[in-house]
């Protein structure tokens, strides 16, 4: 049993909503209501909306709570108090150290109800509300995070990464929601130490490694010690690894096991990035990481050219020039923070 922190609480709230007839409204009516209103919110333009109007109107015919609710999530977003709730996110993402406690955040949070949480995760990206609301760790872009786990083991988080973690009755678990994380794991042989990703999961009882999720994959760098690596969606395909090795999980198979040097392919702990002989759009993208905004590289003939080199992740600025001035191309920057490589 993990020893209980004191800012945590026992559970994420329920939102449950009373309505002036003096009858429940359930929380799926209300998630329902959030989702067609960030729906609305997040269209490009009027064709889109016009495309949503449809299943909107249909949607509120079925009952008539479904407007009340949906009024309420629009008034939700003038109020006040989720006006503090933005206030206090910003404030706690702000902090010297990077990294944030989000059950903490989370239980501040907690009066607003679930829409509002969901509202102040669009401070952040419409698509990181799911990663905001389940996490229990989360750094920043361009920030990393060090957090001792309650068995001892040490988990580093890298740039823009989130985990989930269990703890409770013996269990050593945590997901990794976004982005990447080390683990140096305190050795127990009677409680393995599971991580999944979102293809992958890792299981070891004492070993350092990481995972480094991506929308398509998860890699798994070992750098001592040995571990079993099984595909979420079938468990019998698997594979176990020794110190240097890697290997890719998709939704359809596991890669070859390779050789890799783990120093390099973990350099990002000590604040540096290695590249030997990557193309250039490997290396943006890996880049684009640890910086608000985006890298677009639109001409093939750049995105496929070449890079070895070294990165201060604290200089970015000069890294992007250095990627740019190598290639042979100009570098844009552009409102939004859009940073174009041509």
């Amino acid at each position: 049993m993990d020893e209980k922190r004191t800012d945590m609480p026992e559970h994420r709230p329920t939102e449950t909503r009373t309505s002036p007839q003096g009858e429940q409204d359930a929380p799926s009516v209300t998630d329902a209501a959030a989702d067609w209103f960030f729906r609305f919110q997040a269209a490009a333009d009027q064709s889109e909306r016009v495309a949503l109007q449809q299943g909107f109107d249909a949607w509120l015919a079925e009952d008539p709570r479904h407007s009340q609710a949906f009024d309420r999530i629009a008034a939700l977003w003038e109020a006040p108090a989720l006006e503090g709730a933005l206030r206090l996110r910003q404030a706690e993402l702000s902090k010297p150290v990077p990294l944030f406690n989000g059950r903490s955040v989370k239980r501040a949070l907690a009066p607003l109800g679930m829409a509002a949480c969901l509202a102040a995760g669009l401070v952040l990206k419409l698509e990181d509300i799911r990663v905001y609301w389940l996490a229990d760790y989360q750094t920043a872009e361009g920030a990393t995070g060090q957090i001792t786990l309650p068995d001892g083991s040490a988990m580093t988080l890298n740039s823009g990464s989130a985990v989930s973690v269990d703890f409770d009755q013996g269990r050593r678990e945590v997901a990794v929601l976004k982005g990447e994380a080390y683990f140096d794991v305190t050795h127990d042989e009677d409680h393995p130490f599971k991580v999944t990703g979102h293809f992958a999961r890792v299981t070891v009882h004492g070993t350092a490694f990481s995972v480094d999720t991506a929308e398509d994959s998860d890699d798994v760098v070992l750098e001592r010690g040995h571990i079993s690596v099984e595909r979420l969606a079938d468990i019998g395909d698997n594979v176990s690894l020794v110190a240097g090795q890697a290997v890719t999980a998709t939704a359809t198979a596991l890669t070859d096991v390779r050789e890799t040097d783990a120093g390099l392919a973990l350099s990002w702990r000590e604040g540096r990035l290695f590249f030997d002989d990557q193309p250039l759009e490997v290396v943006a993208k890996e880049l684009d990481r640890y910086i608000p905004g985006n890298i677009v590289v639109p001409m093939e003939r750049v995105r496929k050219f070449h890079i070895s080199g070294s990165y201060l992740i604290s200089d970015m600025d000069n890294a992007l020039q250095t990627l740019a001035d190598a290639a042979g191309v100009g570098l844009w920057r552009l409102p939004g923070g859009l940073i174009i490589l041509q």
